[in-house]
């Protein structure tokens, strides 16, 4: 038996395997870190077919067995590596992974109610019980629920559940019936508006969310998105930690994905990304205006629709936008209308390029992160660890992760408006054109943002600490 705190954290992505959003980015570099403090973390996700097709020669077998979703047995496979020194353990079933990460819909509860009950019944098969399981994001929100009805009699009903909210928003709503058929829950546990977030806030030990604001946020109306009352009885067990970034990955010394590295002594070679980047889309501007860049998924949530209100103002002014991102239509249709309205000025790039996204937090002059709510964000992190100030609205982890910038005092790493609306995003945009414009100014945000210790290394010992409490 282990002297060591034993944890297994568990979602639907990890980078270094897969990722598709920044919950691999927790589950790819937080166990590492826990580890380096003392404890004994592991991962375990879906074997999706990119993992599979890359790492199924390295991985061992450890167990096989059904488990009945529905009306039907499914196959499971258990197989493990060890990488970066972390364990990995993989759920194997091509029915239910050997396509899209997300199959949407009702296939996509179906999916992931499969990875909850594998995810239960394997711990005893597999040698490995942990004293806590981290759950992330609403796809792994049923296990405390599974663990506490249907395993009190084995080794792994005594687990203590953490569960963490990445973003309310998104709930796995099934309804009751839908769940209750694929994990064959007992009829008394029914309840109204059934999800697998509200599963989770009422069967897990802890819930925490991914900064210290967006957890006050989410006990209100306005962010709740239905579930504030639920929240509301939980007070007592809930928290904010907020994320981190790879200070190695997003390194602009030593990222080979820009054109020029530099670090806070010698971040004048922004410009030589700047213009590389200026180059790479198509931008015909002096090299000296403005030039703001955003990175996001292209949803309502981003506030995308705030620029757009104020786009044909700003634009009266000496900058340029660069925008990369997928998402909705109407968002990608109305950036790809701005750019051709404004030739040479606004370049919009549909895609998932993150090559090119290194490259816009390098080149830019500021960032732009308008969000209507934000549980925590990395985009602006990383933006700050570039010398690229961010601005962004007075939300979520926004608020723990950005510092206004104060010209009195020199103090500061962003730019930050508090309305959301099309007004106030255009006089936080004048507000930073104005700053940056004043060459010692701009040489001090600089420097501010990238002095900041953004890690996981602070986040670490704060799950360190809930883990250890809860036990």
């Amino acid at each position: 038996m282990s002297d060591k705190t034993m944890v297994l954290m568990t979602g639907t992505e990890c980078a270094g395997f897969i990722k598709i959003g920044g919950l691999a980015d927790v589950l790819g570099t937080l166990p590492a870190q826990l580890n380096k403090l003392g404890m004994d973390v592991r991962v375990m996700i879906p074997f999706h077919r990119a993992i599979k097709d890359r790492y199924y020669g390295e991985t061992k077998h450890l167990a096989t067995f059904y488990v009945p979703v529905g009306n039907y047995a499914f196959y499971v496979g258990i197989e493990t590596l060890t990488k970066g020194g972390v364990c990995y353990y993989f759920v194997d079933n091509e029915d239910m992974f050997g396509g899209p990460v997300y199959k949407g819909g009702g296939s996509e509860g179906e999916q992931y109610a499969f990875f909850c009950l594998a995810l239960c019944e394997c711990l005893d098969r597999i040698g490995f019980v942990p004293d806590v399981i981290h759950a992330n994001d609403w796809q792994t929100g049923m296990i405390a629920e599974i663990l506490h009805s249907q395993y009190g009699h084995r080794p792994q009903g005594k687990c203590k559940c953490v569960y963490t909210i990445h973003n309310m928003q998104y709930q796995g709503d099934f309804g009751f019936d839908a769940i209750k058929y694929w994990l064959h829950l007992d009829e008394k546990d029914r309840r109204q508006n059934y999800s697998f977030v509200k599963s989770a806030l009422h069967h897990s030990d802890w819930i925490s969310t991914v900064s210290p604001t967006y957890a006050r946020e989410i006990t209100t109306q306005e962010y709740g998105c239905s579930l504030e009352s639920d929240i509301k009885t939980i007070v007592d067990r809930l928290s904010g930690i907020v994320n981190g970034i790879d200070m190695e990955i997003f390194n602009p010394a030593t990222d080979e994905k820009i054109k020029k590295n530099y670090d806070v002594r010698s971040y004048t070679r922004k410009k030589d990304n700047k213009a590389e980047l200026i180059k790479r889309t198509g931008l015909d501007i002096d090299p000296a205006t403005p030039l703001i860049g955003m990175v996001s998924r292209l949803v309502e949530q981003k506030g995308i629709y705030l620029f757009m209100q104020i786009a044909d103002r700003i634009m009266r002014e000496d900058v340029a936008f660069v925008f990369l991102g997928t998402g909705e239509r109407e968002y990608e249709q109305g950036l790809l209308y701005l750019a051709g309205r404004y030739p040479g000025r606004v370049a919009s790039i549909i895609d998932y390029n993150d090559e090119m996204a290194h490259l816009i937090y390098a080149g830019s002059d500021a960032f732009l992160m308008p969000s209507r709510f934000e549980p925590c964000g990395i985009s602006q992190m990383i933006a700050q660890r570039y010398g690229t100030p961010p601005i962004v609205r007075k939300t979520g982890g926004l608020i723990d992760t950005v510092t206004p910038f104060d010209p009195k005092t020199g103090a500061g790493d962003g730019f930050m408006f508090k309305e959301f609306s099309g007004e106030a995003l255009y006089r936080a945009i004048k507000n930073a054109l104005k700053t940056l414009g004043d060459k010692e100014l701009k040489k001090q945000i600089i420097k501010n943002g990238m002095k900041l210790d953004h890690s996981f290394t602070e986040s670490a010992k704060k799950y360190k600490e809930l883990f250890e409490g809860i036990l």
